[in-house]
């Protein structure tokens, strides 16, 4: 579930500054990475934050004129502050060994092919 997003992330990361030898060799070895580290999710409790309005006890009036009539509106005033809260995130146990193989994998290739570690042919 989680392989073709994270493909489509990592290709775009590399997108903007690799030749497009490098980023097929990239989107290769990333196939070939996810087959020997697929994802292995786990979820662990963390502490998450939320903005959230609270009432502070005071009241708020706007008053508006129009023509020869006076209307005022009274309401609570709200205060935004950040709540902190217990939440479930999920981390994938096998991330940091599959971002070292595509690394390792796609210099090793490029070497290999093009004679240089970014698969530049110029």
């Amino acid at each position: 579930m989680h392989r073709p997003s994270l493909l489509i992330i990592l290709t775009l990361a590399i997108t903007a500054c690799a030749t497009p030898e490098y980023q097929r060799t990239y989107n290769q070895c990333s196939i070939e990475a996810y087959d020997r580290y697929p994802a292995r999710i786990e979820l662990i409790e963390s502490e998450c934050s939320r903005e959230v309005e609270i009432d502070t006890g005071k009241t708020e009036c706007i008053t508006t004129y129009e023509e020869n009539s006076e209307r005022t509106v009274c309401g609570p005033l709200l205060e935004t502050v950040t709540e902190t809260y217990a939440c479930e995130i999920e981390r994938d146990l096998n991330s940091g060994s599959r971002s070292l193989f595509i690394r390792q994998c796609t210099t090793n290739q490029c070497l290999k092919t093009y004679g240089n570690p970014d698969c530049e042919t110029e």
